[in-house]
């Protein structure tokens, strides 16, 4: 990428694949440096855009695992699974957008037991934001249905409390 700038105004509802709108063909270690990839990933996310974030993960796999920071200030700091959880619940990304994107993340080694500082993993995101597909999928990859959130709940408190049947049915078979 040219400039950070130019990222920053980067459109996710632009056509074009994120790493061709910026002249590199395929986005490289060498080519983009880490904060510019974290932000290339999070981009690649709010687009829904499944090829982008695999060329992504498969020039630096790190960042399946690399906080994303976002908020009005940047002042979020939320695990890559998560993240697509919350795009979900927001409406940034359709719900047939959200398993390409966690595929990819789980291909690349993203942990579904990594625990955020307020000890949320992507299971309680996916449970508590009404991702049930993203929260099934995670179940199937590991993520551990036991853990405790910054309540003291675990994902089937979530899942129950919103009425995922589907998942619940699938935490209380794990």
């Amino acid at each position: 990428l040219r400039s950070l700038g130019a990222l920053k105004r980067y459109k996710p509802e632009s056509q074009v694949r994120l790493y061709a709108a910026n002249g590199i063909a395929r986005p490289s270690p060498a080519a983009l440096s880490s904060k510019l990839r974290a932000m290339s990933m999070k981009n690649a996310i709010d687009a829904g855009d499944a090829t982008a974030l695999r060329d992504l993960l498969a020039a630096s796999p790190v960042l399946a695992n690399q906080l994303i920071e976002w908020g009005k200030r940047g002042e979020l700091r939320t695990h890559p699974l998560h993240y697509v959880c919350d795009k979900r619940f927001d409406g940034t990304i359709a719900k047939e957008t959200a398993l390409p994107l966690v595929e990819a993340l789980l291909a690349a080694g993203a942990d579904c037991n990594d625990h955020a500082e307020n000890r949320e993993t992507p299971l309680h995101g996916a449970a508590s934001l009404g991702a049930e597909d993203v929260g099934i999928r995670l179940l199937d990859a590991g993520a551990n249905p036991n853990l405790l959130g910054s309540f003291g709940e675990t994902p089937l408190h979530w899942a129950a409390h919103l009425g995922l049947a589907d998942l619940v049915a699938s935490l209380l078979e794990a």
